[in-house]
């Protein structure tokens, strides 16, 4: 005999009320992977609220530091550097009390470079599309302040003049801080 108990779940979202249009921007610190290797970067967004729920922006990365890569038999290492930026969206699933959340979504381009530790000569460089879908906490801090928890996974594709670096390697995970201001 199968016996099924059931609680009534009870979830309200508060819905995010309409006004005009604002605008707030953000500066943060990422932590992602790549080649399979820790990495830190650089970035920060701009978006345009247009009353509601809804905003659209642009927002980029760039790697604070490059990342080696181990030159194969006998080959000179290589360090990789990358920055990607797009147009972003964003849906405030709930602000509402003391944390809001909100999915986002990044679609833009990419550029990687190989170039040689020392001396920094370049020795390849290719562009590359980026899709990178993000889930975000924000906590109100004091006035027009935010804190943002952001956590996503970054998409690749198109590297084909790297040798050493294929999508995969630019693809994971990033876990992202940012301090925001607005709306203004």
């Amino acid at each position: 005999m199968l016996a099924v108990l059931g609680a009534p779940a009870h979830a309200q979202v508060a819905p995010v009320e309409a006004g005009p249009a604002t605008a707030s921007a953000s500066v943060g610190l990422r932590r992602t992977s790549l080649r399979s290797q820790g990495a830190w970067m650089l970035g920060g967004d701009e978006l345009i609220s247009f009353g509601g729920s809804f905003s659209l922006g642009g927002g980029g990365w760039t790697l604070a530091e490059p990342i080696r890569i181990p030159g194969a038999a006998g080959a000179f290492d290589l360090d990789l550097a990358m920055s990607y930026a797009g147009v972003q969206a964003e849906y405030v699933l709930t602000a509402a009390g003391a944390l809001g959340l909100a999915l986002r979504l990044l679609v833009g381009a990419g550029s990687a470079t190989l170039s040689l530790p020392v001396v920094g000569t370049e020795t390849a460089a290719d562009n590359f599309g980026v899709i990178e879908p993000e889930a975000v906490a924000v906590l109100p801090m004091w006035g027009f302040m935010k804190l943002r928890a952001q956590l996503g996974y970054r998409f690749a594709h198109g590297v084909e003049d790297l040798s050493q670096v294929a999508p995969e390697h630019l693809r994971g995970t990033t876990a992202s801080l940012a301090i925001s201001l607005g709306p203004f």
